[in-house]
């Protein structure tokens, strides 16, 4: 769902209507349909809508028809539309067209853009959600910013500036997109202002105490958003703005990505004003994990006593003096000694990306040679040699070698890390990448113990069986508590080594492998090494058993395809005892499981993980055969670590998932997303579904499920209305919110349930016939249309609304019947002739639930009898 853009409005009443035929129709007498409101603000909304013409989705904007919208704020509208007309750039969001409605107000058409602002992130970020933290990192934050900065460089060469330029208006798309959202306030330069007006007094803001930032735009004097806008913005200098005051905004949004808050704060509007005229802005370094705690000040008040939160997205806590130079240097107030241009700024963090100094930190001859070793981690410890012995040159290259040994330390910090990329990309089974990290990490670190092991390990998934043979030996150098108990592994290797291929893998030695690597916590190389191992199904099973029973006394499960099950307690909250296991299918539904980690790069094919309400992540599960997937009730938004899997059953419902994307082009035969915001099929395109349940969601348009062999579709209380995709599909059960039943004319279904649906009139239940019919709560007057339909079973339990239940008279196949909580009199169908269950209650009535009809009449008779 796209974010508010914050500066945009509400507009008259939406409901949601019916989409039309996404086909495109150039005689369509209506140029688009209304449906959601997407965002809004003071004088106006964005909404999305149908394009009529083209069979697309948009987003329109239009003016709120009951602010009264002055000349100025048309004005300004026209020229938002008109500037977006002219910034044709893949970073700017595309106006279609800009005209009146029937009543003569405003609107444009543009893109429909789907994903989230930057603001949305970053707030996600300062909640530390695991997910966002592992897709945004700070090099991909970054990133967004410069494809920010092409978007304002190309405005800025066809002489236009934003003014109001904050993470809530740049846009994430699903894919990646950045665009550059909401130019309503942008500037013409060089065109004539009428907006200059002396700088703002107290009184012209009313204090809201207890606001720590203000992001909504003003209007007024001085329009823009207090927390990001220039200091020249901020006085009223309209025509003093240009390029380097979008400069400003753009280095607070660095600000915002550092520190994960706006660059300026205050209590109330005046006193962010006040601030952002006098550029009073903490540097963001201030605010690393390892410079202030607690509740420190800085000299001069800057930080007021805030207590520093934690910054999870900086690598270590701490934000890097390069970056919090860069943005200090467009937060100058003097804007002659800002970056002059966009190019520049943009090209300091791409320079900082790449490994090299930004020119806002005049970074001397060390900082360079850092930087250096850095790019050159394999060269680096040569050079710091050079620096070392060079005490015989001089007192100048001593003091160099002592800063280099310095330098080396501070490397030596990040080999434990490089030591965990190494292993993750083990279980990634992308042994050469793992080796040259860990070769890495032990260059930087030789103390790092485990890492000789490791090294063993996938020198064995290799099979170069004498160089793991060695790096076992170096390991129990390295190692000597763990000599004994890993070093068992170097009489096995030998064997390995010196027979014939053909026979290397037999079963004893296969199992003491797989043993071995799955105590060693070796889980990628296990499964790797699998897939040549000659074992039995029932070795597998000893195996596994072995492990299982030590776990919690249990057993393994055998399958009828040769695999292995594994049904652990609920009480359990790890399963690191089963990493590296051969096991195929694993229940962990109920359990208190938070980390699948150690399941990672495990032959599973089946993994029930329903109601494991801790859990968020599934990127251990990527590159899994899985074929089945229960992920339901759980705390997971983001299926991407699904994509490209074998699945052919996926149970998401009441999930925190939105998009199906990572879904497409997979096999799948069954699906459930009830219960989530998912809104968008298309990724389902061209699958073999048989079975969907997209109940209680956003969907609106089933189109893409056209050509489906759906034999079961779930479409209940969500907005789609139009049924005709459907048509000619294999349907033996639907439930859906419909008032036109006529696209499923010809179709025998085994049951339909409309419960709750909304129109009185169901005479288009005529086109099919359906074995049960559940009328639940429905607003129904007249059951006429049921007659002739073949119904068997039929529920219209609280249909209050039918007075008369006589028609059913000639439903004569009818067998059950629920009637529970209905008004009509029960007497007529004491003649029904095929009925042999009936249900039924009604005010001054008895009540009798599910009897046979002859039970039925009798206690009913019994029960009028005695005056119930």
């Amino acid at each position: 769902m796209i974010g508010d853009l914050a500066t945009i409005i509400v507009t008259r009443p939406s409901t949601v209507q019916p989409f039309p035929n996404t086909c495109a129709n150039p005689d369509a007498p209506m140029p688009f349909v209304f449906g959601r409101r997407i965002a809004q603000g003071g004088m106006g909304a964005i909404i999305e809508a149908d394009d009529c013409k083209f069979g697309r989705k948009i987003a329109v904007k239009v003016m709120r028809l009951d602010k009264g919208a002055s000349d100025e704020q048309k004005r300004r509208f026209v020229q938002e539309a008109s500037v977006l007309g002219r910034l044709e750039h893949p970073n700017i969001v595309p106006v279609h067209d800009l005209g009146r409605d029937a009543e003569g107000e405003l609107y444009y058409t543009m893109k429909l853009v789907k994903g989230r602002t930057l603001q949305d992130i970053l707030d996600d970020l300062r909640r530390e959600h695991p997910e966002v933290l592992a897709h945004y990192t700070l090099d991909r934050l970054l990133t967004i910013l410069r494809k920010v900065c092409d978007a304002l460089a190309f405005a800025h060469a066809n002489h236009i500036i934003h003014r109001d330029l904050k993470p809530e208006n740049i846009m994430v798309g699903e894919f990646g997109e950045v665009l550059v959202m909401d130019w309503g306030i942008a500037k013409i330069l060089g065109e004539l202002d009428n907006e200059e007006s002396p700088a703002v007094t107290p009184t012209q803001f009313p204090a809201q105490s207890g606001t720590a930032s203000f992001t909504a735009t003003m209007d007024g004097a001085v329009m823009g958003t207090p927390n990001y806008m220039s200091p020249e913005q901020a006085m009223g200098k309209v025509n003093e703005l240009d390029e380097r005051s979008d400069i400003f905004s753009l280095g607070g949004i660095l600000y915002a990505i550092l520190t994960l808050r706006p660059p300026v704060e205050g209590k109330d509007v005046w006193e962010v004003l006040e601030k952002v005229q006098a550029a009073n802005i903490t540097e963001p370094t201030k605010f690393s994990a390892t410079t202030v705690k607690g509740g420190a000040k800085t000299k001069g008040g800057v930080l007021e006593a805030k207590k520093i939160m934690p910054l999870p997205h900086m690598p270590g806590g701490r934000i890097p003096h390069a970056l919090s130079a860069v943005a200090m240097k467009a937060l100058t107030l003097d804007k002659t000694k800002r970056y002059q241009h966009v190019a520049t700024f943009s090209a300091d963090i791409e320079a900082y990306q790449n490994g090299f100094a930004t020119s806002a930190e005049n970074a001397g001859a060390w900082t360079q040679l850092k930087l250096l070793m850095k790019r050159h981690k394999a060269s680096s410890i040569g050079i710091a040699a050079v620096l070392v012995v060079g005490g015989s040159l001089g007192t100048k290259a001593l003091m160099e070698g002592r800063r280099a040994e310095r330098a080396l330390t501070s490397l030596k910090k990040t080999a434990p890390t490089v030591l965990s990329l190494a292993e993750t990309e083990a279980g990634f089974q992308r042994f050469d990448s793992a080796l040259e990290k860990l070769d890495a990490a032990l260059a930087l670190d030789p103390g790092l113990t485990r890492g000789y092991w490791r090294r063993a390990w996938l020198l064995l998934a290799q099979e170069k069986f004498a160089e793991s043979a060695e790096a076992v030996r170096t390991a129990q150098v390295r190692d000597p508590a763990n000599a004994a108990r890993l070093g068992s592994i170097l009489p096995l290797l030998g064997e390995l080594h010196s027979a014939p291929p053909a026979a290397r893998w037999n079963p004893s030695r296969s199992a003491a492998v797989l043993a071995h690597l799955g105590t060693a916590g070796a889980s990628g190389e296990a499964v790797a090494l699998s897939k040549l191992f000659q074992i039995s199904a029932a070795e597998k099973v000893k195996l596994v058993n072995a492990r299982v029973q030590q776990w919690y006394g249990g057993k393994a499960q055998p399958d009828s395809d040769g695999g292995i099950g594994v049904v652990p307690p609920k009480t359990i909250d790890t399963v690191e005892p089963l990493r590296g296991l051969p096991i195929t299918q694993l229940n962990l539904g109920e359990s208190r499981v938070r980390d699948l980690g150690p399941l990672h790069g495990m032959p599973l094919r089946r993994l029930d993980l329903r109601k494991c309400a801790q859990l968020t992540d599934l990127s251990p599960l990527r590159g899994m055969p899985l074929e089945y997937l229960n992920i339901s009730e759980t705390f997971v938004a983001d299926l991407s670590p699904l994509q490209g899997m074998p699945l052919r059953e996926l149970n998401a419902g009441f999930t925190k998932i939105s998009s199906l994307a990572p879904l497409h082009g997979m096999p799948l035969e069954s699906l459930d997303v009830s219960a989530t915001a998912v809104g968008d099929l298309s990724p389902l395109k061209g699958m073999p579904l048989r079975h969907l349940n997209v109940t209680s969601t956003l969907v609106s348009d089933l189109s893409p499920l056209k050509g489906m062999p759906l034999e079961f579709l779930g479409a209940f209380a969500c907005p789609a209305r139009d049924l005709s995709p459907l048509s000619e599909m294999p349907l033996k059960e639907l439930r859906a919110n419909s008032n036109d039943f006529s696209p499923l004319a010809g179709m025998k279904l085994r049951r339909l349930v409309i419960s709750g649906a909304e129109t009185a009139d169901i005479s288009t239940l005529r086109h099919f016939t359906a074995d049960s019919i559940d009328l639940n709560s429905s607003l129904v007057r007249d059951l006429k249309p049921l007659i002739g339909l073949h119904v068997k079973n039929l529920v219209i339990r609280k249909c209050t609304n039918v007075k008369d239940f006589s028609p059913l008279l000639e439903c004569t196949e009818l067998e059950e019947l629920d009637a529970r909580e209905c008004l009509a009199p029960i007497e007529p169908l004491r003649a029904h002739k095929t009925l042999k269950i009936i249900s039924y209650s009604s005010p001054g009535s008895p009540v009798i639930l599910v009897k046979p009809v002859a039970e039925f009449w009798k206690e009913y008779d019994a029960q009028k009898a005695a005056g119930n």
